[in-house]
């Protein structure tokens, strides 16, 4: 049986009545705020969440006392985000008791972020995302705890009262996850928050443990595997004028979790919010899609949708010499409809630059349908 600390229960009293009695006050100075936080930093080791509700008011008395001066007797107000803490705590301290070791996990998994996207192993299972635009400006130690929040919500999804092991090679990463925060960073501090109440919501324990980069290989290839300057996306003003005429589709076939049209979409690498990996591995028969394939796909893309008597919209350049073309053509169940040339017919989320081709290239637009010619 594991070794477990909890406490006695007329400590369990009188922690409630100082924790509500705190509650019921709309200021407090300096020192009292201090008081109740050292009250709850020695009783964290009795349960497994306490930390994460300790530090935004150990936080919250550190910046109090900075604008005060360093005067733990000025007086401040209680505001909501230390109220919700405290409020936790009041419910929660009936059931403080915790395990002293933990040594047997149900999952583990290697994470790893570049500044371009994050990826994950557990076993033979790989994932992967890409960051979006203002993303890819935070500093790495804060993408590489996101890639472990959106690790665990993926891997662990399923999980219940279990203990996690995550291995990564950034050492404030792992300090944040240990230590369930960090009153030196807001944006680490509140990244941690998010992982440790997700864990709490599921009851699952989190232990994060470091790799070398040389072995945690293969989620840095995960994490970097984007091809970030050939990934286009047709602008939302011509998307928006395409599906005027034909309709909303149901489910991007060629997309990220950046560039997807749709809520529900298919990638070409494992993503944590993709339905399926690879179009071409799936029936297209009862779907209503939206397709802007690789130009060097176009073929197969067209073959797919007689092979499937499939119909949906899809986007190809106007180039009437490519042999492609006539199958479009025959396949064209709608108006065709022509967009561009024009700067701002493409664009992509990870360039401020214009399309290479965006002063002659004309797409078209149409929906695209084996079984009309049935």
């Amino acid at each position: 049986n594991a070794l477990t600390i909890s406490l006695p229960l007329d400590k369990k009293q009188r922690i409630k009545l100082f924790i509500d009695s705190f509650i019921e006050k709309s200021s407090c100075s300096i020192r009292e705020l201090a008081g109740i936080v050292g009250t709850l930093v020695s009783i964290c080791p009795a349960t497994p969440y306490g930390w994460i509700h300790v530090k935004s008011l150990e936080k919250f008395k550190i910046n109090a006392l900075a604008k005060q001066g360093g005067n733990y007797e000025a007086r401040i107000s209680i505001p909501d985000c230390i109220l919700s803490d405290l409020k936790w705590w009041s419910k929660n301290v009936w059931f403080l008791s915790d395990v002293l070791r933990r040594e047997f996990f149900s999952l583990s998994f290697d994470s790893d972020s570049s500044l371009t996207g994050w990826g994950a192993v557990s076993g033979e299972e790989e994932i992967s995302g890409c960051w979006p635009t203002e993303d890819r400006q935070l500093h790495i130690n804060v993408l590489e705890l996101k890639a472990i929040m959106l690790a665990l919500q993926h891997f662990a999804k399923k999980l219940k009262h279990v203990n996690v092991l995550v291995r990564s090679d950034n050492k404030t990463a792992i300090a944040c996850v240990n230590r369930q925060g960090t009153v030196r960073s807001s944006h680490l501090l509140e990244l941690s928050s998010q992982i440790w109440k997700w864990c709490e919501i599921h009851d699952i324990f989190i232990r994060a443990t470091y790799i070398s980069s040389s072995e945690n290989f293969r989620a840095d290839r995960a994490s970097r595997q984007y091809p970030l300057e050939s990934e286009w996306s047709l602008s939302q003003n011509y998307f928006d004028l395409v599906t005027h005429h034909l309709g909303l589709p149901e489910i991007d076939l060629f997309a990220s979790s950046i560039t997807t049209k749709c809520s529900t979409f298919v990638s070409w690498v494992p993503e944590t919010k993709a339905v399926a990996i690879d179009a071409f591995t799936i029936s297209w028969s009862n779907l209503k899609f939206y397709a802007f394939p690789p130009f060097p796909l176009l073929l197969r893309t067209l073959r797919k949708i007689e092979d499937d008597q499939a119909s949906g919209i899809v986007i190809a350049p106007k180039w009437p010499s490519q042999p492609w073309y006539p199958l479009y053509m025959s396949l064209l169940s709608s108006q065709l409809i022509i967009l561009g040339p024009h700067a701002n017919l493409l664009y992509s989320p990870f360039s401020a630059q214009n399309h290479p081709l965006s002063n002659s290239l004309v797409l078209m637009a149409g929906w695209l349908s084996a079984k009309h010619s049935n």
